[in-house]
């Protein structure tokens, strides 16, 4: 004679439980983060500049900043773009589908 293990009902399972679910279902039901519009860096004193190329001018971090920032801007655009191109095309669908009348 088999005996059944009886189900594991105590509160710390429970919680267990409930907690994979509700992690399960966030990572199931997780949307694409929108992008924040990135913000372009600050300019420096270019009057400051003695313009004889220096390998340590103050000026590189800024131009290093800025090719971070219009490739950031860049990808914000392109995301935004598919963006209004989905909510066209969801409108399209919607305007598309046929009424059904109930009798």
């Amino acid at each position: 004679m088999k005996l059944e293990q009886a189900p594991d009902y105590t509160i710390h399972s429970i919680l267990q439980r409930k907690q994979c679910l509700f992690i399960c279902f966030n990572v199931l039901s997780a949307k694409p983060e929108k992008l924040r519009k990135p913000r372009k860096p600050k300019s420096p004193d270019f009057d400051r500049c003695c313009a004889k190329a220096c390998d340590t001018c103050f000026l590189n971090p800024y131009y290093e900043k800025m090719e971070k920032y219009e490739a950031a801007l860049a990808e914000w655009e392109a995301q935004q773009k598919e963006i209004n191109k989905n909510k066209k095309e969801k409108k399209k669908k919607k305007g598309s589908e046929p009424v059904q009348k109930s009798s």
